[in-house]
């Protein structure tokens, strides 16, 4: 792919296509990824509350689980969005980074056409 790409420099823009494409790929899966790792911690949320309640039953105000205070009124839904938001930041990374990819092969081609 190098020697390619040092014959002839026209399909560099091709090759950033490819990546972005790629990257673009991989973002989608993590966010798909990120969907179902919601929805399957959304059926722990039983278990969340009870934890909950019981923080709050026996006052335990400096608790903390996963960062989050154990009697924080929106304890389950901060631990649920804890959980997930490093696969969120990843999967937007991705997409950004395929996005200026792609923006960059197409800069290229334009740039090729015109020259």
């Amino acid at each position: 792919m190098v020697f390619a790409m040092a014959e002839s420099p026209f399909l560099l823009p091709h090759y950033l296509g490819l990546a972005g494409e790629l990257l673009n790929l991989a973002g989608a899966s993590a966010l798909a990824w990120e969907m179902r790792q919601r929805r399957s911690l959304r059926r722990q949320e039983d278990e969340l509350d009870a934890f909950h309640l019981f923080g709050i039953k026996h006052a335990l105000r400096f608790v903390q689980v996963e960062g989050v205070r154990l009697t924080q009124s929106d304890f389950r839904n901060a631990v649920i969005d804890g959980r997930t938001l490093r696969t969120w930041y990843g999967g937007m990374f991705c997409l950004i980074g395929g996005f200026m990819l792609l923006a960059a092969y197409h800069g290229a081609e334009i740039w090729h056409l015109l020259r």
